[in-house]
């Protein structure tokens, strides 16, 4: 009996010390943290999407982003293109990526629609949108073009209300703005734009702006 005491007294220690790597290990991992995508590298505006370009991370439930993408949304991001440059272990969203590549081909830049060259157009054009600009009595086909930024009359980029890009949305689906659309800025070349100034002084025609169907 004399040595029974002083065994269950090394049991007792040996067992809170198993609980306490345990907790540190698993448990606090499965109680007060969420498995989330991060980025394993930097990713590139542009860049197409691969498996190898994320890893899984650990982390605390008040620290994770709104939005933010499970392990199990991988397979959702594949073939997918980075809309803007993202660091390395860093949180990512679906509305970082879209289904086709923003950036600027040869010979192509970005120019702005002016406000007053605007007759009509949606509250819910966004940026990556393609949209048909015709005279202002739909009669004139001027050309189609990739929308660049659209923007309020602070030239702030136009989001939903929570501040999450709704461009990944149905159109139909766009009904939270952050503000009144005034800029909208179209990519094309400078002799498309050339074409589309010349018309508007020749014709003193306003632009009427279509949105040729969901940009995904």
């Amino acid at each position: 009996m004399r040595y029974l005491k002083p065994l269950v007294g090394i049991l007792l220690i040996l067992s809170a010390a198993g609980g306490l790597i345990y907790w540190e290990l698993q448990g606090r991992q499965m109680i007060m943290q969420e498995k989330v995508l991060v980025t394993a590298r930097k990713v590139n505006q542009g860049e197409i999407v691969t498996r190898d370009m994320f890893s899984v991370a650990g982390i605390d439930h008040n620290n994770i982003m709104e939005g933010a993408l499970g392990e199990k949304s991988l397979d959702r991001l594949e073939g997918k293109y980075a809309k803007h440059a993202i660091p390395q272990n860093a949180q990512i969203a679906l509305d970082y990526f879209s289904e086709e590549n923003l950036e600027l081909k040869k010979g192509e830049s970005v120019f702005s629609l002016k406000p007053g060259w605007i007759d009509s157009r949606s509250s819910s054009v966004r940026k990556g949108d393609l949209i048909e600009i015709y005279d202002e009595r739909g009669e004139i086909l001027l050309g189609m073009f990739k929308v660049a930024f659209v923007k309020d009359n602070s030239d702030k980029e136009i989001t939903s209300l929570d501040g999450v890009r709704d461009d990944s949305l149905a159109i139909l689906e766009r009904t939270n703005a952050t503000g009144f659309i005034s800029n909208i800025e179209i990519i094309t070349t400078v002799n498309q734009y050339s074409e589309l100034v010349k018309f508007i002084e020749d014709t003193g025609n306003g632009l009427l702006i279509v949105q040729a169907g969901d940009h995904s």
